[in-house]
């Protein structure tokens, strides 16, 4: 029989109380924050590249994915920005934040002596005469701990001028501080209970040892807000008010960055006072067990019966608040939910914190914006385990609270919706998708990142739930590893996606339907729709050598909860739940997992019919095989390896209907399960139809004839990685569509739930062991065979196909005049003035060399020489440089460095042709005889053409900026 809530007194901390975890996010934040601030500033100080961006032929009117499309060489962005306008040393920003971490260090160890002083504070001995108050002391000391233990160093101190009945702890751990406050000694005699109560909590802050960490966070807030975030925020409302009037469309970037800031205060200071509210609750509950009387501490009133706005204003108040209010100590008293629950908010906060983390490392990072870096991908880990560790954590704990006392276990929908708006809300706010824009072209997208997060979310719930029931073990910590491992690993693989392809999406960017056919050899006539369907499947997956982790996640994500059936059946409460209820009736035990054969016979029946699908896919293809083996390779091959994806979707959506539409808490693994069986089974007979391919004929499609092909398995090889992806995806998505008809039949139809179909037949453990091992070991051996062809697969398709920035476009609104001339301004800045005043010194001394001067032929040729070299070189100069933002003025530019670098060659070759025996001058590439003449005239037209360049030049550059070289 199931126990009243309070009457069970277990151990709560027995998972531990998280303070840790949540410190260690909050170091982290700061971290990356003040390293990431830091450098942002030192940038706009020392350098920018909003000159190299303009000559480039950037727009500031437009977004990031407009300027893809304006800017095609952005090595040549960042070779500009190197030259310069060179960034700031990398050891600034870290050594500014060392320094910062210093100056916390100081608050840290200053701050015990400062409260003292503050408060005015005495030593007890010198108010304890005839050492009553310290005997009273003594004896509470005593009831925190066995008889005979270690005994904690602690220094009493009295607040003479404090007249509340309360006390304050402080200091660090190893050393407490415990002030009292001079109301509290006055009621010691006459309200015992008042006094007991109040030491004996701030005697649980020593017992929980969290003074350190307490006083370390209240440090590094005042470091990071002082140092760090106040002069940022400074600098960027400066900014916005008198920002540089050539970059006039930066408002949305600067004010993002702004956002940024104020959230990452936001997102600080909760973080801070959620470390110092749980706290207060942990040493309530010390307290309590050591006998303090209830009554001892303030009640709070009954509370009043208000609206929902004013509750959730209230709830919203609560967060903000260092210490919990009264009612909600009393109610942690009676039941400590509170420290297990998963707050909305907390979940949006370990969202955002983690997302602005990241973006904050990539900028920061040399060279982690490129898509080949392995920075990013190391960002990303960190990223999911951060959000594994604290929310993962975090919901691990909720799950196994609710099992001890006999409550219903979350599903985890709404904590992955507040997690998902926390991310989704982080890169929006980061800015790297609406440069120059308030809000992105397709925000829509964003739900993606939603929906990501509730599939962590319930995935990692059910799972807890799953493990904590059979685990046999005396505590259930263990566990925890086993479900964030993979939870991490999914995660990561989902944001490498994200950061590569998604958010390509939210920017409003979409591959065209033709691209296929720019990309792939051997286009066939017609299947136009087909063309389309393959690009709408495989154009997510370009990538798929940078997304080398999914199939391994996903694998982690079946096989975990799988290893459940290869334990014994365990109808009765699990042994860690009996051993923490000890003391207290223990609860009735939660529902096992179903059978096995549940989940097998769906999988494998699916299978079956997937390879159903699959024949007849094949017999498909046979219908309009071309004839030779080149067309078979091109657009054929891939339409047939997308309906072979597409088979196998169907697969893992059958299986995963099937079993998810027995109603029973386990369905998203178990239907994950059934699917990625029934895809293992498809898959087998697609490699046993490859191998006969050319043997049945009709079912022939890529072979020519029925032999041994070495390379007859690459089809499906370059399958597995998407198809192990896609089957996930449609499991997922089955469940979800299974879920949502069941929750519109009972709260719209109010018809009464599902019940399970699973028959209650025994199972006997060695046949469910050989399922278990060999479903295991087909999973390990795809898995690593994907991994080996990622890794050293030389022909994988995916890794030849181009990077989607490559093939998307978007739509570019027309350049204003303004912003030309500004790119003429830029373009002349950084470098274009260079290659300017070069040719004018050119023309300047071929021109004295031609002079009649009396210093001989010699020295004239050694002068023309060294003038049709220095021509050539400019002309090669200008095509690896920036081409000239102006239309009109490229198109004259260009002619000028062709006919440069044809006047250059034939005047080396005459100067050649004519030097005496000795040829001093270096031979050009053979060719006929050029008359001295033809190559005068072929530099005179190159100077004249210049000369045209000068003045369209001039016409448009400002009054100001007239200071193009003059041409003689």
């Amino acid at each position: 029989m199931t126990s009243a809530p309070a009457a069970n007194p277990i151990e709560y901390r027995f998972l531990g109380a998280g303070t840790t975890t949540r410190f260690a996010l909050l170091l982290m934040l700061i971290s990356v924050a003040s390293i990431a601030m830091t450098f942002d500033i030192a940038t706009v100080f020392t350098a920018n590249d909003y000159d190299c961006i303009l000559a480039a032929g950037g727009d500031p009117n437009q977004d990031t994915s407009a300027n893809w499309t304006l800017i095609d060489r952005w090595d040549l962005v960042d070779q500009c920005a190197a030259r310069y306008q060179p960034g700031p040393p990398a050891w600034l920003p870290l050594v500014w934040t060392v320094m910062v971490f210093v100056a916390a260090a100081g608050v840290f160890f200053v701050l015990p002596a400062w409260k003292k002083r503050r408060g005015a504070m005495v030593s007890l001995a010198s108010v304890d005469k005839n050492k009553e108050i310290h005997h009273h002391l003594d004896d509470l000391i005593a009831t925190t701990g066995p008889a005979g233990a270690p005994r904690p160093r602690i220094d009493f101190a009295v607040a003479p001028t404090a007249f509340s009945t309360g006390a304050v702890v402080f200091g660090r751990t190893t050393r407490p501080i415990i002030s009292l406050h001079n109301g509290l000694l006055d009621v010691r005699t006459s309200a015992p209970q008042r006094f007991s109560a109040v030491v004996l909590h701030e005697l649980g802050h020593v017992r929980n040892r969290d003074l350190t960490i307490t006083y370390l966070t209240e440090a590094l807030w005042r470091a990071f807000l002082v140092g760090i975030l106040m002069p940022y925020i400074v600098y960027y409302v400066d900014y916005l008010a008198f920002k540089p009037a050539y970059w006039r469309d930066d408002t949305p970037e600067a004010a993002w960055r702004l956002a940024v800031a104020v959230l990452l205060a936001v997102v600080v200071y909760l973080a801070r006072a959620d470390v110092l509210r749980s706290r207060e609750l942990y040493a309530d509950l010390a307290a309590k067990d050591w006998g303090a009387d209830r009554s001892g501490w303030p009640s709070s009133s009954p509370a009043v019966a208000t609206g929902w706005a004013a509750r959730a204003a209230r709830n919203i108040a609560e967060l903000w608040r260092t210490h919990p209010r009264m009612a909600i100590r009393d109610e942690n008293l009676k039941e400590p939910a509170v420290l297990f629950g998963v707050q909305g908010l907390s979940m949006v906060l370990a969202g955002a914190a983690a997302g602005l983390g990241n973006h904050m490392i990539t900028e920061f990072v040399p060279g982690a914006g490129y898509t080949q870096s392995v920075i990013p991908q190391v960002v990303e880990l960190v990223e999911a385990g951060m959000i594994a560790g604290v929310v993962g954590f975090a919901l691990c704990r909720a799950v196994s609270y609710a099992m001890v006392i006999g409550r219903p276990v979350l599903s985890g929908i709404r904590a992955g919706l507040w997690l998902g708006i926390g991310l989704a809300l982080s890169e929006l706010i980061a800015d790297d998708i609406a440069t120059a824009r308030w809000l992105p072209r397709q925000p829509v997208f964003l739900l993606l990142m939603v929906v990501a997060a509730v599939v962590f979310a319930v995935w990692t719930t059910r799972c807890a739930l799953l493990l904590a029931r059979v685990w046999p073990g005396r505590t259930i910590r263990p566990t925890i590893p086993l479900i964030l491992v993979p939870a991490a690993a999914a995660l990561a693989s989902w944001l490498m996606w994200w950061d590569r392809n998604g958010a390509v999406l939210v920017m409003g960017v979409w591959t065209d339907s033709a691209f296929l056919r720019r990309t792939f050899w051997a286009p066939v006539a017609g299947h136009t729709g087909e063309i389309w369907l393959a690009d709408r499947l495989w154009a997510p997956a370009l990538n798929l050598d940078d997304l080398w982790l999914a199939p391994t996640a996903v694998t982690l994500l079946w096989i975990v909860p799988l290893g459940v059936w290869f334990a014994r059946s365990r109808e009765a409460t699990p042994r860690w739940i009996q051993i923490l209820c000890a003391t207290a009736d223990t609860p009735a035990p939660q529902p096992g997992p179903p059978p096995l054969r549940s989940i097998l016979r769906p999988g494998l029946l699916s299978g079956i019919a997937g390879i159903g699908a699959v024949i007849a896919v094949l017999a498909y293809m046979h219908t309009w095989r071309p004839p030779t083996p080149k067309v078979r390779g091109g657009e054929y091959d891939m339409i047939y390896e997308t309906w072979l994806l597409v088979s196998l979707a169907f697969t893992a959506a059958l299986a995963a209907l099937t079993t998810g539409a027995r109603g029973h808490r386990f369905r998203v693994l178990t239907a994950l399960m059934a699917a990625q069986t029934a895809s293992l089974v498809t898959m087998t007979g697609i490699a046993v139809l490859t191998w006969l391919d050319g043997c049945i004929p009709p079912l022939t499609t890529l072979a020519s004839s029925c032999r041994w092909h070495p390379t007859a398995m690459d089809p499906l090889l370059d399958l597995i990685p998407a198809a192990v992806i896609y089957c996930a995806i449609a499991a997922f998505a089955s469940v979800a569509a299974v879920a949502g008809a069941d929750l519109v039949r009972t709260e719209i139809l109010k018809l009464p739930p599902r019940s399970s179909s699973a028959r209650p037949r025994p199972e006997t453990l060695s046949s469910r062991r050989r399922w278990v091992v060999l479903l295991c070991s087909a999973a390990v051996g795809v898995t690593a065979v994907t991994g080996w062809r990622q890794a050293f697969g030389a022909n994988w398709k995916p890794q030849a196909l181009p990077n989607p920035t490559s093939v998307m476009k978007v739509a570019v609104a027309p350049i204003s005049s303004h912003t030309r001339t500004m790119q003429l301004v830029a373009w002349n800045l950084v470098g274009g003035k260079d290659l300017l005043i070069r040719q004018s010194r050119v023309e300047r001394e071929m021109s004295k060399a031609l002079e009649p001067s009396g210093d001989g032929t010699q020295d004239t040729d050694h002068k023309m020489l060294s003038a049709c070299t220095d021509l050539g070189k400019i002309a090669d100069d200008a095509d690896k440089f920036f081409r000239v933002p102006v239309p009109a003025i490229q198109t004259t530019w260009q002619r000028f460095t062709t006919q440069a670098q044809a006047g250059s060659s034939d005047c080396l070759r005459v100067l050649h042709d004519a030097d005496p025996p000795n040829k001093t001058t270096p031979p050009p590439a053979p060719s006929a005889p050029i008359s001295p003449a033809k190559s005068l005239d072929e530099i005179t037209n190159a100077f004249e053409t210049f000369e045209t360049v000068l003045n369209q030049m001039l016409a448009m550059m400002p009054p100001n900026q007239r200071n193009t070289p003059e041409h003689h």
